[in-house]
């Protein structure tokens, strides 16, 4: 049943947050598109490598991709 409500918040939170983005485009007229997915690949990255960090999983991702036929058929 906890897995039921975290999925409900989760997507409560995830249509709130589509439909506020809108909202932030006003502010992205002066950058480029280039510019633009530059920051957003480099930020989820960012992202991606703390919650590895917190979440102690980090040594372990890096050893699997150190495996080329994993990193191949990912």
């Amino acid at each position: 049943m906890r897995y039921n409500k975290q999925g409900i918040f989760f997507g409560i939170a995830a249509h709130t947050l589509w439909g506020l983005f809108p909202l932030y485009w006003g502010y992205l007229k002066d950058a480029g598109a280039f510019e633009i997915v530059s920051h957003r690949a480099v930020w989820s990255l960012v992202l991606c490598l703390l919650i590895l960090i917190f979440r102690k999983q980090f040594t372990s991702t890096i050893k699997l991709l150190k495996n080329k036929n994993l990193v191949i058929r990912l």
